[in-house]
């Protein structure tokens, strides 16, 4: 399948755990939006879901592929925030679109 820039019709955000000042001397953590990473442009492709029982609650998880413009400060431990979904970052692929793009393997999910 190929990819080209026309494709990329969806936006997302880039968000990566940082360390704040909290006034105090001490420091806390928080999410922030990547730099240059606020409006990401994205083709979104829907890849699994599975449900299961964990510890008497039904537990959804889902797993997306977002391909984007080729970035070298993306990694593991970032998260992707679409359409008011927060989903955590499992895998970067570099390769199978070319030089151009990278594919961003996501997870979400939901606990009732």
């Amino acid at each position: 399948m190929a990819v080209t820039s026309g494709d990329l019709r969806e936006h997302i955000a880039i968000e990566k755990l940082t360390r704040v000042s909290d006034g105090g001397g001490g420091f806390e953590t928080t999410w922030a939006t990547l730099p240059g990473a606020a409006r990401v442009p994205a083709k979104v492709i829907a890849k699994a879901g599975t449900e299961s029982v964990v510890a008497d609650r039904l537990t959804a998880t889902f797993t997306t592929l977002f391909i984007i413009r080729n970035r070298s400060d993306l990694d593991e431990t970032m998260r992707i925030r679409w359409r008011g979904r927060v989903l955590n970052i499992r895998g970067i692929r570099r390769e199978g679109f070319g030089p151009a793009f990278l594919t961003l393997e996501a997870e979400g999910g939901t606990a009732t």
